[in-house]
Formats: C-alpha cells, sequence, structure tokens
C-alpha cells in the first residue's frame, strides 16, 4: 500500500511539470489566432499598422508606399502584422530571397523577381520586391497577404484593409478619420524655430540663414506622406484652412515637366511661397518672416 502511494505522488509530480505550460498556453488570449483578428490596416505615407481599428497603432521604422499600382510594406512589419514573428522571417543574402513561415504555410520571394512561391508552387505576379536604402526589404502586401490566408482590399488609394479569409469585409471608417485627422501620434517629431517635424520623412530641409523654414517636396519618393508631412509641419504654427490651400496647391505637379508658379499667402506675420520650375523634381515651399 505504501508503495502504491509513493507511486502515485510521484506520477503526480511528475504530471505537474508537463501540464501546467499547456494549461497556462490554453488561457493565453492570442490577437493573432485567426478567430480573434477582424482587421489589418497599412496606410500610405503612414509609419504604423492597426490592428482590429485599436489606436494608436504599432509604429514601424518605414512608412508604405505605393509603386506600379501595388503597396509595399517592409517585410518584418509586414509579416509582424500577418502574426509571423520574427525568427520565422528569414532573409537569404546570398539569394536576395525573402521567406515567411504561418502555420504550414511557407511563401518565399525574391528581389527583382515576379513572383512569389507559397509551399513550394511558384505563382507569377506583376511586380517584384524592392530593395530601398539604406538595404530595406519591401514586398508587395497584397499576394504575401493572400498566400498567408487573408483577403485584401485596397480602398481611397491610400489603405490597404486585410481581413482572415472567409470572414465579412470590416468596416474601417472611424479608423481611416483617426489617419487622416493631423495626429502627432502617427509619427515623432522635433521641434524647429516652433515647427514639428516628422523624424521619419521623405521631406528635405535645405539649410538657410534668409528664410523661417524651407521644405522640398521630393517627386522621387512617396507623395502621400510627404504631403501628409507637409500638412503636419505647417499646421503646427499656421491656420489649416491656409494650410489646406498650400498643400492643394503643391499636389498639382505630378511630373517633371511641370511648372508651379510662385505663389504666396501672407498668414500670422508670415509669407508662406510655394514654387516648382518646369524640369525640377521638387517643390519648394519657402516660409518667410513679414517686413
Amino acid at each position: 500500500m505504501r508503495k502504491l502511494v509513493v507511486m502515485l505522488i510521484s506520477l503526480a509530480l511528475t504530471m505537474s511539470f508537463i501540464f501546467p505550460a499547456l494549461a497556462a498556453d490554453d488561457t493565453q488570449v492570442n490577437v493573432y489566432d485567426k478567430g480573434q483578428i477582424k482587421s489589418i490596416v497599412f496606410a500610405i505615407g503612414v509609419n504604423q499598422y492597426f490592428v482590429n481599428g485599436q489606436t494608436p497603432g504599432v509604429t514601424m521604422d518605414a512608412a508604405p508606399y505605393t509603386d506600379s499600382d501595388r503597396t509595399f510594406v517592409p517585410v518584418r512589419f509586414l509579416g509582424n502584422a500577418l502574426g509571423v514573428t520574427n525568427d520565422n522571417i528569414t532573409w537569404e543574402d546570398s539569394l536576395g530571397r525573402a521567406a515567411l513561415q504561418s502555420g504550414s504555410t511557407r511563401a518565399e520571394m525574391t528581389i527583382g523577381k515576379k513572383q512569389i512561391v507559397t509551399n513550394g508552387q511558384a505563382k507569377d505576379i506583376d511586380v517584384a520586391p524592392q530593395l530601398q536604402p539604406p538595404g530595406r526589404t519591401f514586398l508587395p502586401a497584397r499576394f504575401v497577404c493572400e498566400a498567408l490566408g487573408y483577403d485584401v482590399d485596397w480602398q481611397n488609394d491610400k489603405y490597404v484593409l486585410v481581413w482572415p479569409k472567409g470572414e465579412p469585409k470590416p468596416d474601417i471608417e472611424a479608423l481611416k478619420k483617426y489617419i487622416e485627422q493631423p495626429n502627432t501620434e502617427l509619427s515623432d517629431f522635433k521641434e524647429v524655430k516652433g515647427y514639428k517635424i516628422p523624424l521619419a520623412t521623405d521631406l528635405h530641409f535645405p539649410p538657410s540663414e534668409t528664410i523661417d523654414m524651407g521644405v522640398l517636396v521630393m517627386l522621387s519618393k512617396p507623395l502621400e506622406g510627404q504631403y501628409k508631412d507637409l500638412h503636419f509641419i505647417l499646421s503646427s504654427k499656421f491656420d489649416s484652412q491656409v494650410v489646406d490651400e498650400v498643400v492643394a496647391y503643391v499636389k498639382q505637379k505630378q511630373a517633371r515637366n511641370m511648372e508651379l508658379p510662385l505663389r504666396k499667402w501672407s498668414v500670422n506675420g508670415h509669407t508662406i511661397e510655394a514654387v516648382a520650375l518646369a524640369g525640377d523634381y521638387s517643390v519648394h515651399i519657402r516660409v518667410r518672416k513679414s517686413q
């Protein structure tokens, strides 16, 4: 009898080492279980992605952009948004190949190659992954999301909406309003002469001692993010109606050979100027203190 009791106690101790971890796993809530994901949203020029409409979003160190009518997202953040952990995102430098492993599904893409390989099955696509300075890999979001079991919708020329395949498409109108209003939570910034300057931006700031602020919008860079950053910078000091007019004017230059004649706005003791020469790859915005 004593031996039986000892054996039962020993068995109980053994089981206690094996099963608590399993029980603990059962109680954990994982937002990336497909039954709980409602939506993932990327926005062009915004360095956050948003899960289930929650704000603020998850900060990225680079913003999505468009090229050839496709949205490109940094590979690590695209994977993380889809629930792929960093140890399941691999990069083979010698081949220029990125791979994401989600459950039993493995998706692979190679820089410069218009193809996605899912569990060994190759499919031709219309764009290839891209390398951007200083060596960041960007993947076309739609093809990766679809390969890993999600539906994708492109909205308002700005938003990539992702949700579990077979589920109803979620409503993200409230999230759009949050993103579209000038919002310091969407970007870290520093203050220069009273202007709030996003730390991560494609805008250029040529040095000058003769003006209060100088900004260049670069046609060679993704434009939507620059327009948003320009609006954010000017709105930190000037009335939103004037800022809306300035940004709308800047947006008119869509190609190098277009010219924007010099236009000026007077506001709060300052003069805002916008001009672009034909053949120039940039739009110049200058703010001068009125004499």
